[in-house]
Order: C-alpha cells, then sequence, then structure tokens
C-alpha cells in the first residue's frame, strides 16, 4: 500500500471535464509578417554569466529571476547556480547523495520567496534550500515526476508521458492525498521531450501555466492547483498528427517528414508578458516564428521575421523565458561574439551605444570573458 490515499476519478467523468474546459486555436502560418525589436522592445539589456574556472558547468538548462538573484541549473551535473543580478557567481546547490538532507539527482527546481525547492525523483522527493543553500526541509512524496510546482501544503506533479498512477500524466497532492487531473493522450505514450521551462506564472501571478511537450497543448491553474483550463494549438497542415509521432518515433523516416512537409514538432516556448502571450515555433527548415496573442489567446500578429533595429546585432531570436514582463533569450559568450563580428564586420567596440541597448559597451568590456566558457543572458525590456 502506498502511503497517499489514492483518490482514483472515473475516466469518463474526468475526461468530460477536461473537455468543458478546452478550447482549440488555430494559426495561420502562412500568414505572416515582418516587424521590427522596436515595435514591442524599448531597451535590449545584456548580462554576462560570468562562472568561475573552479566552478563545474556543463549544461545550462531552466533559469529563474527574483529581484537580486538569477537561478540557473545545469542539466547534465544536476545542480543549481545561483548569481546576483549582475551575473555574478554567488553559490551553488548540487548533488551530495542519496541519505537524509541529500538529493542526487535534479529533476526540477523552483524559486518560492526565500527558498530553492529542488525535485528528486528517483528518491521521491522534494528538498527546500534558502537562498544560502543551506538546508531547511524535506518532503517525500512518493513518486517519480519530472516536473512539479510545490507551495509545501499542495503541489502538482508532471510524469511527462510515462505516467505513474493509473492513466495521468499530471497529479494534484494535497497533504497525503493525490489525485489525478489530466489523463494522458494514448498515442503520445512514452514519447518524452525534456522540457526546460516546466511550470511558469502568468505576468499578473494569478494562475500558472505548463506546456505538455511534444503537444500543442498548454494547462492553466487555479491557486489551488486545480486546472482551470486548456488551450491547443492547431497549425492545420503544419501539425505533427499525434498518431504519426508514435510510428515514426525516431527514424530517417521521420527526419524527412518534417524537413519536407516544414512540420511544427514542438512548441519551442509560450510565454506571458504584460497582458499578450508569445508562442515561439519552429518549422523544420524555416526561421522561428512568433505568434503574439491577447489576453483571451486571440492571435493578432503572427511574425515570420523580425529585425532588431534596436543595436544591430544579428543573432537568434529565441525567447524561452521572461523577467519582470521582459522576454528573455540566452546564448553561449563565444556565439554572441561571433554574431557581434558578423553583425559589425569584426569590429569590436568601436561603437557607441545608441541608447536603447548596452551592447558595444558590453562586447568591449567583457572581450577576454566573452572567448571564455561563459553564458549572456538578453533581456529585451518592453514598450
Amino acid at each position: 500500500m502506498k502511503k497517499y490515499a489514492l483518490l482514483i476519478l472515473l475516466v469518463l467523468g474526468c475526461q468530460n471535464k477536461e473537455k468543458s474546459n478546452y478550447s482549440k486555436i488555430f494559426i495561420d502560418l502562412d500568414n505572416t509578417e515582418s516587424a521590427n525589436y522596436s515595435d514591442f522592445f524599448s531597451e535590449i539589456e545584456y548580462v554576462l554569466i560570468d562562472i568561475p574556472d573552479s566552478i563545474p558547468f556543463v549544461k545550462p538548462w531552466k533559469i529563474e529571476f527574483t529581484r537580486d538573484n538569477i537561478f540557473i541549473s545545469d542539466r547534465e551535473l544536476g545542480s543549481v547556480l545561483i548569481f546576483d543580478d549582475m551575473g555574478n557567481f554567488e553559490k551553488i546547490i548540487g548533488p551530495r547523495g542519496m541519505g537524509p538532507k541529500e538529493f542526487s539527482y535534479l529533476n526540477d527546481f523552483q524559486v518560492n520567496g526565500k527558498s530553492v525547492s529542488v525535485l528528486d525523483g528517483s528518491l521521491k522527493k522534494v528538498i527546500r534550500y534558502d537562498l544560502d543553500g543551506n538546508f531547511m526541509e524535506e518532503e517525500f512524496i512518493d513518486m517519480q515526476p519530472r516536473i512539479f510546482s510545490s507551495n509545501r501544503t499542495t503541489g502538482v506533479y508532471y510524469f511527462g508521458n510515462s505516467p505513474e498512477i493509473d492513466n495521468y500524466t499530471i497529479v494534484k497532492k494535497v497533504g497525503s492525498e493525490i489525485e489525478g487531473i489530466k489523463t494522458l493522450n494514448q498515442y503520445l505514450e512514452g514519447i518524452n521531450y525534456a522540457s526546460i521551462q516546466g511550470f511558469q506564472k502568468i505576468s499578473d501571478g494569478t494562475y500558472e501555466y505548463i506546456k505538455l511537450d511534444p503537444s500543442y497543448e498548454i494547462i492553466f491553474f487555479n491557486a489551488d492547483k486545480s486546472i482551470n483550463r486548456s488551450i491547443e494549438f492547431d497549425f492545420g497542415k503544419y501539425n505533427f498528427p499525434v498518431e504519426k509521432r508514435k510510428s515514426i518515433t525516431y527514424s530517417p523516416e521521420r527526419i524527412d517528414f518534417l524537413n519536407n512537409d516544414q512540420i511544427v514538432e514542438f512548441i519551442f516556448s509560450f510565454l506571458s508578458i504584460d497582458k499578450t502571450y508569445w508562442m515561439t515555433v519552429n518549422q523544420s527548415g524555416l526561421k522561428s516564428k512568433y505568434i503574439i496573442m491577447n489576453e483571451d489567446f486571440i492571435p493578432y500578429r503572427i511574425i515570420g521575421n523580425i529585425r532588431n533595429d534596436l543595436d544591430g546585432l544579428v543573432t537568434d531570436f529565441s525567447p524561452f523565458t521572461v523577467e519582470n514582463d521582459n522576454l528573455v533569450t540566452f546564448k553561449s559568450a563565444l556565439g554572441l561574439l561571433n554574431d557581434y563580428k558578423n553583425s559589425f564586420q569584426n569590429q569590436i567596440g568601436d561603437f557607441k551605444n545608441v541608447g536603447q541597448s548596452n551592447l558595444h559597451e558590453f562586447v568591449k568590456g567583457n572581450a577576454e570573458k566573452l572567448e571564455g566558457d561563459n553564458y549572456v543572458i538578453i533581456k529585451h525590456k518592453k514598450l
């Protein structure tokens, strides 16, 4: 027997409830327009994430912000690095072992107020630390989810497309009671994509949401972690049919299908900024496209090409998280330096800032560190 009481819901009743809060939104990816950064942003700020040589850092993954700090997880090493708001390294929360007060693998993390919570699915627990990395408490959850959001009394847990409890891909936990709240799409069973963003909050903080990769579905949650609604995007002829996803999981046929038909394999990011939503999608073989929606999820601009008219840097624009309603992109330092050289004909630091960006000053002041194994956060500040 499990230590918690499992609330088994009738599948039919659960499906009817899900459908009652469900809507599908069509996106015409053939009907795009061009735009400029200045249509949406007032300023660009570049922040160097300066990693000391003594700190191992292999594969940056999830990023969260507070007023004073930047938190970045390392997917490969299972640690969380903490920087100040200027990108200077402060401390690291890393795996220590399999005993009490320890974790051995980081599935996900979240920052709540003055604590950092780490999900270790292998040890079936959530461990909380203060912002100085000191142990506070641990909670045993008796399951192995991939992603979570928890406020100590109530948590919601996502298993990807490998459900552990009946046929539920998302469950809610209150105290010792577990309730299945989102059923699995049978065609996606076993097809798991690594989610970078995890659970996110809309800009006013009233709801949380999660992008269910590799489907085109977004689930919104109320403050009590119950499902508020779900929306699914329809890209028409560019959809990846769920039946076909499983039949050509990883094969040359899959690659040919994605490239030849310019299929949307998954939604790259879905972000809440002010009273709008920004969605980035990638069609195989094409540049990213950006769908901008109002708070009712009605698309009003579909951008096929966006030009940086604020500082002129030609670089990949793939926003994947937000900070104070600012869209954030993330690049290797060397990648940004190469983009800078290509954009400005190999001249470094010979330009004055244009008022809307610290780019030239940033490159000139960090030329040596941009050659190293560091990273750059780019904040696109909303108008």
